[in-house]
């Protein structure tokens, strides 16, 4: 995946600025790092037989892309690791780590160093790992560049073999689409090293000349402090985020800062999560903006979408990004070919495929020599739309059944996302009582809740309507930068049910209130309309309620 020219053209040029935690910065050349990656090469070399996978288990660093570009120039693959989060389902045989954690992994793992170096100014070690659950050997003729684990989205986790033929287009066809250039300071801290947008982001600047700007852990996680690193100190050109991560930014400082005309970014690449509303009204003029869409098991990404100025409504998935890129829409129930019509939009979940771009999981073999399109489902629901363009509805795990109803959180979110004061929303099903809640976060932290429940009944289908609106200050994130669902299900989902007991015409007014949007509070007048002559001895359907919302 390395360019040996781009290195000899760019010798004295910035490769790798990163900051530390203290404040303090490091910048090392092409040539500083493609002797590190030498080093590398030649320690892989004595102890590994060529064609196996070497474990990385090293943080964003100088170090980390040392090693990377090291393992590149072997014949070996190369497997990010989080150690700390008990190691991976396969282990590798040999890996790398830093000295100085040693310590700690000796309690999880096993292990001997069989060497001890200095990787650009930092001490790491190669370790040979002595248990038994090693991953499945690599062939030769398969040409695996990387490997990664999956987060499990879409099934339980996987161990994915990327081949060369499946990443190389896409770096080829992205650093074409982007523009980059040697000129180019590319953030390649936004996802862990083990997520493989990390991967297309460190090859995408090593392959075109750029400067990748690395922050610590502590930085990456601060979003004012790492606003200041990025458009402070670096002036970076291209940003690759997910939208979760977008919005640790306030309003104020994307339009000012990220996404105003002083900002020294280019281009920003959003993907992984739906893309959020609004956007392209607060950029700059000349910012290029992009909708990216894909799965590890075809890594990295598939299709792309500029967002172009004026643009109204929900942004499309976009485009294969290459040719070898197939798009298929199946029922979710029977996975059957979903019939197309150039009049109507359809619906379903998408499948990947190509006859190239095909990565090996958890072991498959006799998948590359086939000349067949591979399909990969994606997990996702969506509707192509009369304008022949594909537009991403929400996972298809998220459509619930409440009282015999099939509900769509997607649906929730897009109507609550809508809404001008909110910043994001996100819908939860708690199965222990079937209530539907809606989290948000806001602009401002004290307005009119009521308004919400008007805007989402006047938007939503009754079956769709939540019981409960939470305003919460943020969302906590997955390590991939996504909103952890699983964490807010555990937070919110199972509460106990509000005591009633006390004063039922007071709880009875309070619902409808909250379901309804009907206050009894008031005084009733001969010309009154027939909403607004009901009192506490009307019933809930008097009041305009279903029975869906009675239970």
């Amino acid at each position: 995946m390395l360019k040996s020219e781009v290195f000899n053209e760019n010798v004295h040029r910035s490769a790798v600025r990163f900051h530390r935690d203290n404040g303090s910065s490091e910048m090392y050349t092409y040539g500083q790092l493609w002797d590190a990656a030498k080093v590398v090469q030649k320690v892989i070399e004595k102890w590994q037989e060529p064609g196996v996978v070497v474990g990385v288990a090293l943080k964003h660093s100088p170090a980390l892309v040392g090693v990377l570009c090291g393992i590149c120039l072997t014949k070996s693959a190369f497997c990010c690791l989080k150690l700390h989060k008990n190691i991976e389902k396969y282990q590798p045989a040999h890996y790398f780590a830093y000295h100085h954690e040693l310590a700690s992994l000796q309690k999880d793992h096993n292990f001997e160093i069989l060497e001890d170096l200095y990787i650009l100014s930092e001490r790491v070690v190669l370790l040979r790992n002595k248990t038994e659950t090693l991953p499945p050997p690599l062939k030769p003729q398969d040409n695996i560049a990387f490997c990664v684990v999956t987060s499990g989205s879409t099934g339980t986790p996987k161990f994915v073999q990327v081949p060369t033929q499946c990443i190389l287009p896409n770096l080829e066809e992205l650093q074409r689409i982007f523009r980059l250039t040697a000129d180019d300071r590319i953030y390649a801290s936004a996802s862990p090293p083990s997520f493989d947008p990390f991967v297309v982001d460190v090859f995408l600047g090593l392959r075109c000349g750029a400067c990748l700007v690395l922050v610590e852990e502590t930085i990456r996680l601060d979003g004012d402090r790492l606003l200041k690193v990025l458009f402070g100190e670096n002036g970076i050109t291209f940003l690759q985020i997910t939208p979760s991560l977008l919005r640790r930014w306030s309003r104020t400082s994307l339009e000012r800062v990220v996404l105003g005309e002083g900002s020294p970014l280019r281009c920003l690449v959003l993907g992984g999560e739906p893309f959020p509303d609004g956007l392209d009204k607060l950029k700059k003029s000349g910012l290029r903006i992009f909708n990216i869409y894909g799965i590890t098991e075809m890594s990295c990404w598939a299709t792309i979408e500029q967002v172009l100025p004026g643009c109204e409504g929900q942004v499309a998935l976009g485009t294969p990004i290459d040719d070898s890129v197939e798009l298929e829409l199946r029922d979710v129930e029977t996975a059957e070919i979903v019939a197309l019509n150039s009049t109507e939009s359809v619906r379903g979940e998408l499948y990947l495929g190509s006859r190239v771009r095909k990565c090996l999981i958890d072991g498959e073999e006799g998948m590359l020599e086939s000349e067949d399109v591979l399909y990969r489902r994606t997990g996702d629901l969506v509707e192509l739309r009369a304008d022949g363009k594909y537009y991403y509805l929400g996972r298809c795990d998220d459509m619930v059944k409440r009282f015999g109803v099939r509900v769509s959180l997607a649906q929730i979110e897009q109507v609550g996302d809508r809404y001008q004061e909110i910043i994001k929303s996100f819908a939860v099903f708690d199965e222990s009582s079937h209530k539907l809640l809606l989290l948000y976060t806001a602009i401002d932290k004290e307005f009119d809740e009521q308004s919400v429940r008007q805007y989402l009944r006047a938007n939503l289908p009754k079956s769709h309507h939540p019981d409960e609106l939470i305003q919460v200050q943020s969302f906590p994130l997955t390590s991939h930068g996504k909103i952890d669902r699983q964490l807010l299900k555990k937070q919110y989902c199972g509460k106990a049910v509000a005591d009633i007991s006390t004063n039922l015409q007071e709880f009875f007014a309070e619902q409808l209130l909250k379901l309804l949007g009907i206050s009894l509070n008031f005084s009733l007048k001969d010309h009154a309309t027939k909403r607004a002559k009901l009192d506490r001895e009307c019933s809930f359907v008097d009041a305009g309620g279903t029975s869906m919302q009675a239970v």
